[in-house]
């Protein structure tokens, strides 16, 4: 394995416990991979406001792979890459959300934007803590196109209008993206976390073979095929798992820590589900 120079982390039931808080173990995982001199970038769904928190906590000066890799950032707020619906497929979506009755907001630079404060803002804002948020109406939502729009339901229903969705878009330039069981989210098609690691690997010169990546969920799925070493840990759906090169244990049983170790010293620490050819 080459010596890897960029490891992406993914946040939610990767990097971060049941609370959505950073544990102690994975700290210290992030400061072995600083030491050994590998640039720690995270990866997420989020809006880039609600992932410089934990950028902070572990004193991270890179990039942010946000909104699924529609926005790509620096601390600085540089733009690296970014991909947006445009202003007609955002009204286009939505529509189709509010025609259903299913809450849906959108991202926006790092910015979410809400139609209103209910019962599913009022869980996700818990969830994503300190993101900047604000209401405000529909023309505003559409206007400019947006990173994402998001849809909140309940599993089975979330489920349902996945398929749905895939349905009545077609072949429009659309990515449908779960990044979470109650979570359903539209961006453009040229964009996922892939690409997104892609471009910041491309800014650093660094070599798809010097890259490494761990997530848990589908949306990670692009970024797990695109590393040169990857990591699926053992909380993940088994289509997740078969994207990586590697599995490790559950986010909550030391997932990230030991993939780090694995990286930076090399060793045969997990089992490997099945490697790519």
């Amino acid at each position: 394995m080459a010596r890897v120079r960029l490891l992406a982390i993914d946040l939610d039931f990767t990097l971060l416990d049941r609370d959505r808080r950073i544990p102690a173990e994975n700290v210290k995982a992030i400061q072995m991979a600083k030491a050994a001199g590998i640039e720690v970038v995270l990866a997420s769904g989020r809006v880039a406001s609600g992932m410089t928190q934990y950028a902070d906590e572990l004193d991270l000066h890179g990039a942010l792979i946000s909104c699924n890799g529609a926005y790509v950032v620096t601390r600085e707020q540089e733009v690296i890459a970014e991909s947006r619906l445009s202003e007609e497929l955002t009204r286009e979506t939505l529509g189709f959300f509010q025609g259903r009755g299913v809450h849906a907001h959108v991202y926006r630079s790092d910015e979410i934007l809400l139609p209103e404060l209910n019962r599913w803002t009022k869980i996700y804002l818990d969830r994503v803590r300190k993101a900047n948020f604000r209401v405000t109406d529909r023309e505003e939502l559409c206007f400019g196109g947006t990173h994402k729009v998001i849809a909140m339901a309940d599993p089975p229903e979330a489920d349902r209008l996945a398929e749905e969705l895939r349905h009545y878009f077609g072949e429009a330039p659309v990515s449908i993206v779960r990044s979470e069981p109650e979570y359903l989210e539209v961006i453009a098609g040229s964009c996922d976390k892939g690409t997104g690691l892609a471009a910041v690997a491309d800014r650093m010169g660094v070599g798809q073979n010097k890259t490494a990546a761990i997530g848990d969920y589908f949306n990670d799925i692009p970024m797990l095929r695109w590393a040169g070493t990857s990591a699926a840990v053992g909380n993940a759906p088994l289509e997740v798992k078969e994207a990586a090169t590697r599995v490790v244990a559950p986010y909550d049983s030391g997932g990230v820590s030991e993939f780090v170790g694995y990286l930076v010293h090399n060793s045969e620490q997990s089992k490997p589900l099945g490697v790519r050819p």
